[in-house]
């Protein structure tokens, strides 16, 4: 399957509102790339740009080595080879599974051997080889969804668009289909660009996570990159909920490391090759901190029981920050000594 390429490209609906904003973005052929974004943040004007729903105002796409749009030149969607998979799963109620998923095949006119065995190969593609027979409403939720995916697999598509595809399914069943997921990912070697708002969900399925905000791409990264080390303070409060603190960097890098003063303490934080001293921001995420008697004064405002632990919310030295702590051990509006064990430099 092949890649996507968009260089520069930008979508505007009107003067004011401009969803996509000089986007230039890789998806790599074989990759599963989310595409993460708050409501609004142009993730799914990109995948629909990338489908050929939208026409792009500025800059180009390909698929492959394949121009499909800018620069003049527009392929329909249906001469892109793209196959998608929406929220609602899009299934006819009285067509039974294999008919669904053969669906586009007839649509095409492919009869015969080549439209069994293509329908049997997309089934057992999703675990669904023994469901063929079987109508839509006598599935569950996350068996309707391979019954969508399969029906996309069927055309042999360049690539697979998937468009906030658990959004509808409750907590336990997204849990379960993410490492569904995975797991077709690597089975099939899809190249995949997968949409969605949940952090959890993007963090747990992908190669990458490309983050979206207000229409432009704050951040490229794997996952864990994407959560240990962001590129700027938007990215580190939406991804992972850190807190952004003002920061003063004492002294160059060392060993991936620098002097920092921050919450009244001073610590040695990660930093990117390349920081200078001077005023900065940190981000510290709950792990970073700690109860400690040789930290500074913090007030617990808020608790959530979460089991064996409970997550605090803190004021500490005008900041708001979260950390968490064995149940039982901390009351309301307890006054706390935090200290820092971990943090980042957001490069500037």
């Amino acid at each position: 399957m092949a890649g996507v390429i968009l260089d520069r490209v930008t979508r505007r609906f009107d003067d004011a509102h401009v969803a996509v904003d000089d986007v230039s973005l890789e998806l790599r052929h074989g990759e599963l790339l989310a595409v993460l974004g708050r409501s609004g943040s142009g993730k799914t004007t990109l995948l629909r740009l990338i489908a050929g729903f939208e026409r792009p105002d500025a800059g180009e796409i390909k698929i492959g080595t394949e121009s499909v749009a800018g620069n003049g030149r527009f392929v329909p969607p249906e001469k892109r080879r793209i196959g998608m998979v929406f929220q609602s799963y899009a299934l006819w109620p009285h067509m039974d599974v294999r008919r669904n998923v053969g669906y586009p095949l007839e649509a095409r006119g492919i009869k015969g051997a080549d439209y069994s065995g293509r329908v049997d190969k997309a089934l057992a593609a999703v675990g669904l080889s023994e469901f063929g027979a079987r109508k839509p409403q006598a599935l569950s939720g996350g068996q309707r969804q391979r019954v969508a995916l399969a029906r996309c697999l069927v055309m042999d598509p360049a690539v697979v668009l998937l468009d906030e595809p658990l959004a509808s399914l409750d907590v336990d069943l997204r849990a379960s289909l993410r490492q569904e997921f995975v797991a077709f990912h690597g089975s099939t070697g899809a190249t995949m660009l997968y949409v969605t708002h949940d952090q959890a969900e993007a963090l747990a399925i992908a190669d990458r996570v490309a983050v979206l905000d207000h229409g432009r791409l704050l951040q490229v990264a794997p996952p864990a990159t994407l959560y240990r080390e962001p590129a700027s303070a938007a990215v580190a409060a939406f991804v992972g909920g850190g807190a952004v603190v003002p920061a003063e960097v004492l002294g160059p890098v060392t060993a991936g490391q620098v002097p920092v003063k921050l919450l009244g303490l001073t610590r040695m934080l990660r930093a990117a090759p390349g920081q200078r001293p001077g005023p900065a921001e940190a981000c510290l995420r709950s792990e970073d901190l700690f109860v400690s008697g040789d930290g500074v004064a913090a007030f617990v405002t808020q608790r959530a029981y979460q089991g064996a632990t409970v997550a605090l919310d803190l004021a500490c030295a005008g900041q708001r920050l979260r950390t968490s702590v064995p149940a039982g051990t901390i009351a309301d509006g307890e006054e706390l000594r935090i200290d820092i064990r971990d943090g980042w430099v957001i490069p500037r």
